[in-house]
């Protein structure tokens, strides 16, 4: 049985350069507590432009030019989903009582598969299961009650290309990309996504989607 797979996408936010704001600066000051112990005891506070990068929080920065990004790609595999088929998925179609008609063939990029004797067979988006019953149905034509088997050699096959392309690189299953001068980034399978002026969450939400309309 096909595991269908999905690619999610996680953005961070590496570099920024522009101005960032405080955790909880919005909200009223709390008053400081009553002294306990001689003032040597206690750390002065720091000012505004002395707080260590860790302690600052700004969700609503805007990305620009410049920027650095790393995305994180995560494979999810999703049960109780009935996979349909893909572009360049391989498909196996075996006949038990009449080996001359098995065939091993790729899903064109019109969505099809050319079969012997019935010829092209639109296949995508399809689940294996309903491209059985087409078969079963058109070989019906040529052969008295044909038996058949339909099966996936290859399956995902995008996923695949992508997980291989994640595992050869440097850090392994993410990818470091600047936004370029015209406030766009470049990804595998997706080109020209525009991240300047968009938050790291607002990003993340158009990548998922992006990668999604490309079937993955």
């Amino acid at each position: 049985m096909n595991t269908p797979e999905r690619i999610q996408i996680v953005t961070c936010l590496l570099l920024a350069g522009g101005v960032f704001a405080l955790a909880g600066c919005c909200g009223e000051a709390e008053p400081e507590p009553e002294a306990l112990l001689p003032p040597e005891f206690y750390q002065k506070p720091w000012s505004a432009q002395e707080v260590p990068v860790a302690h600052i929080v700004r969700r609503d920065y805007r990305l620009r030019e410049g920027d650095s990004l790393e995305i994180i790609y995560h494979v999810r595999h999703q049960r109780n989903i009935a996979y349909r088929i893909k572009v360049q998925d391989v498909i196996v179609v075996r006949f038990p009582f009449n080996s001359a008609l098995n065939q091993t063939e790729q899903v064109q990029s019109d969505g099809t598969l050319h079969m012997d004797l019935i010829g092209e067979v639109h296949v995508f988006d399809k689940t294996i299961t309903e491209v059985q019953a087409e078969l079963e149905r058109r070989y019906a034509e040529y052969i008295k009650d044909p038996v058949l088997t339909t099966s996936f050699q290859q399956s995902n096959v995008k996923i695949a290309e992508l997980k291989e392309a994640i595992r050869t690189a440097p850090r392994g299953q993410s990818r470091l990309v600047p936004i370029a001068p015209d406030g766009r980034i470049s990804l595998p399978f997706v080109v020209d996504i525009l991240a300047a002026g968009r938050t790291v969450g607002e990003l993340h939400r158009e990548l998922n989607l992006a990668y999604i309309e490309v079937g993955l």
